[in-house]
């Protein structure tokens, strides 16, 4: 019995050895990591990312004996327990993966999969550390189509979140012109458009290019854009366009915007505009209502056509009552109220008959209001957004803020504080000045430390010698400045902080700092500050030149381009929400695009310099 027992088990160790004597070495499989394009065994891998089938993959990984296998297990493992919502066991995971031992197309796989949650979580500097990984680099170039597209996205959405898109669009037009007539080609070609429409008007008509397909795509772009809010004309245009450049790839897979079978919700044939013309509100509200029909007889003009218009004063009466009769008079579209107390009447609406885009925006706590709420508005928040990303991604982390003491200065401080400290950077200190300030001197040497400076100065002059000579200093921890004030307030900021020897330290501002009419013996105080700026404002980005009164504040001037740019969010962009087609429009405030019932807006990026003031476009 003793020597049979001793025989099978002489057989076993053999067999035993036999395996492991013919298993690959660590090192064949290292190089077969860089060789092969998938695992070598069957694996299974859900169908739907169920919890059960999450944690059989994970328990596969742990069973495998081969490394690269485990890691692939791994890594669909965490993909799937992500996807269905268990995001502490998809870091738990993410964190035991071996990047060593991945596949190149399974690293490729992990590094878009982490993107691309980072930027639906807004995450951009994940995204963009990602993105910059030496071995994803080096094997994005030979990356299939999907993962080219999908690498492309992600670095185009980093770009417009940091006001810079142009460095993409040459590899779009690129990739997209050495595919076939596709799916994959029409993918390219709308983030093609995308990119197009996030371009001022003068670059798309002086854009040179000895590339033929590139220059047809700005040629289009252009032309389109000469027809904002009339869909009709731009597609005739683009039939025009056509006869031209039969060779081009957008030709035959044109944008989806352009496709015959795309249709648009149909403008609104009468727009009621609700408005107060009484009080305070009364010259804010004709200035918005110059540039609404400032755009208005521009289609009327060019088409012959446009909608009836009913105006109503909302100042005296209750705004449901003057909503219900606009709607029962036929209007099919509700501008305005203008007020943040009409907006939240509107959001506490259970439903609105007719699309209504509002004149202000708020924030509310868990109110998205009805279906047909659109917010538009001069919202700081947007542009306290940008302001944040564009810093965190230069790596400023400590910093100062100026800001009004308003309604307005002081939601935008907040929202900045927040999102600021979510990243990992530090406000030092938040100034809020008074509308009267006629000194700022006292109110910003305590934030610079110069008050501590001019303390330790008498202190040695007092105990040292009293004709000793000395310097204040500032602090030297500030890496940004920023800066939020109407241009007669920010020529006294500016000055004070160069007397107070900050003059060295970047400022960033928001378009309140500029309201189109640069007066040099005023303005170039201030000289090296970097602001958002209304499209408007700049001489060739539109179309045509808005032209609000001179003599209006920065903030009427602004309220001008908001008008015109409502009526063309009224015929263009809400004319999209229902075919999933995400296009954005170049407008007069900035860069319009329709999130979750609001229209947000994206201004552009320019500096003061002694002779007046210059577009900069970031690259990071």
């Amino acid at each position: 019995m003793v020597s049979r027992t001793l025989c099978l088990l002489s057989i076993g160790i053999f067999i035993l050895a036999l395996i492991v004597g013919c298993a690959p070495s660590n090192q064949i499989k290292k190089a077969e990591a860089t060789k092969s394009s998938a695992p070598r065994q069957a694996i299974d891998i859900p169908i739907r990312s169920d919890a059960k089938k999450a944690t059989r993959l994970y328990q596969q990984a742990l069973r495998s004996v081969d490394l690269i296998v485990r890691q692939h297990l791994m890594l669909e493992s965490a993909k799937a327990f992500h996807n269905i919502g268990k995001y502490d066991k998809y870091l738990e995971i993410v964190k035991e993966i071996d990047l060593n031992h991945l596949t190149n197309n399974d690293y490729l796989e992990f590094v878009l999969f982490r993107a691309e949650i980072a930027a639906k979580e807004k995450n951009w500097l994940s995204v963009k550390a990602l993105l910059e990984e030496a071995r994803f680099q080096a094997l994005e170039p030979e990356s299939n189509v999907s993962d080219s597209f999908r690498t492309l996205k992600l670095q185009i959405d980093l770009g417009i979140t940091l006001g810079s898109v142009s460095n993409y669009l040459q590899k779009a037009i690129s990739i997209a012109a050495s595919l076939p007539v596709s799916a994959a080609q029409q993918r390219f070609h709308d983030e093609i458009w995308n990119l197009l429409n996030r371009l001022p008007f003068d670059h798309l008509n002086q854009k040179v290019s000895e590339d033929v397909t590139v220059a047809g795509w700005y040629k289009l772009a252009a032309l389109y854009r000469e027809a904002q809010g009339d869909r009709g004309t731009q597609l005739a245009k683009f039939d025009l366009w056509r006869e031209n450049w039969q060779n081009h790839p957008a030709f035959s897979t044109p944008p989806s915007l352009l496709r015959a079978d795309v249709g648009l919700s149909n403008p609104p044939k009468s727009i009621a505009i609700l408005l107060p013309f009484s009080g305070e509100y009364l010259e804010a509200s004709q200035t918005l209502l110059n540039g609404f029909m400032t755009a208005y007889y521009k289609l009327l003009t060019e088409t012959g056509d446009g909608p009836d218009l009913q105006i109503y004063d909302t100042s005296q009466r209750r705004l449901q009552d003057i909503y219900n009769e606009a709607v029962s008079n036929g209007a099919q579209m509700i501008i305005g109220p203008l007020r943040s107390a009409g907006v939240r009447t509107l959001i506490g609406l259970d439903k609105l008959p007719v699309p209504t885009i509002s004149l202000n925006r708020i924030k509310t706590t868990n109110l998205s209001g009805p279906e047909n709420l659109f917010q538009f508005g001069f919202s700081p928040l947007d542009e306290m957004d940008q302001i944040a990303q564009r810093a965190l991604h230069l790596n400023m982390r400590r910093v100062l803020l100026i800001v009004p003491e308003t309604g307005w200065g002081v939601r935008a401080s907040e929202h900045f504080e927040s999102l600021w400290s979510s990243h990992g950077g530090k406000i030092l200190s938040t100034i809020h000045y008074p509308e009267n300030v006629s000194d700022f001197s006292p109110i910003l040497k305590p934030p610079l430390h110069i008050d501590l400076s001019e303390a330790r100065g008498t202190q040695l002059r007092r105990f040292i010698n009293s004709k000793l000579i000395t310097r204040q200093r500032r602090r030297q921890d500030v890496d940004l400045i920023v800066m939020l004030g109407y241009p007669e307030i920010a020529r006294q900021i500016k000055p004070t902080l160069d007397f107070l020897y900050a003059g060295d330290i970047p400022i960033y501002a928001s378009s309140h700092v500029y309201g189109g009419l640069f007066q040099e013996n005023l303005d170039r105080d201030l000289a090296g500050v970097e602001f958002c700026v209304m499209p408007w404002t700049i001489k060739g980005q539109l179309p045509i030149e808005l032209q609000p009164g001179l003599g209006l504040h920065p903030a009427l001037r602004n309220f001008y381009a908001l008008g015109y740019d409502t009526f063309l969010a009224s015929r263009e962009l809400l004319g999209l929400r229902l075919t999933g087609i995400q296009t954005p429009i170049f407008g007069a405030t900035g860069i319009l695009t329709l999130s979750d019932g609001h229209i947000i807006r994206q201004p552009g990026w320019a500096k003061f310099d002694p002779n007046g003031v210059s577009t900069i476009s970031p690259e990071y």
